[in-house]
């Protein structure tokens, strides 16, 4: 029993860990991009410049670890004209240039918002 406690011990660890790297590598480096023709845009609609916290989480309906992404006023401020000019297109979210995240638009947002991370 003491094995069983201490695998599953170390196995929420490392999906802690795990969870903790996509906060790190997205701090230093994450850009929201619109899609066009199924690519990301060369240019970048936020960058980690206008990012002013990064923190994970727990989705509590799936279980999936995600990243909540809060903007400085720059950053929402962009964010916001671009969804609520662009509702039903797609926007997509780089980290360390790793596409994470890709949704359609739905409603315009802006200051914060939430990504599940791939698993």
């Amino acid at each position: 029993m003491k094995y069983i406690i201490g695998i599953a011990f170390l196995l929420c660890a490392g999906l802690a860990f795990g969870t903790t790297d996509y906060a790190d590598r997205c701090t230093s480096d994450l850009a929201v991009h619109a899609v066009v023709d199924g690519q990301p845009a060369s240019e970048s609609l936020v960058t980690h410049d206008q990012v002013s916290r990064i923190t994970t989480a727990t989705d509590g309906g799936s279980g999936k670890s995600m990243l909540n992404i809060q903007l400085d006023d720059t950053g929402a401020e962009r964010m916001y004209q671009h969804t609520g000019d662009n509702q039903g297109e797609s926007i997509v979210v780089l980290c360390d240039g790793e596409k994470i995240w890709r949704a359609a638009i739905n409603a315009p947002f802006g200051e914060r918002f939430s990504v599940l991370l791939p698993e």
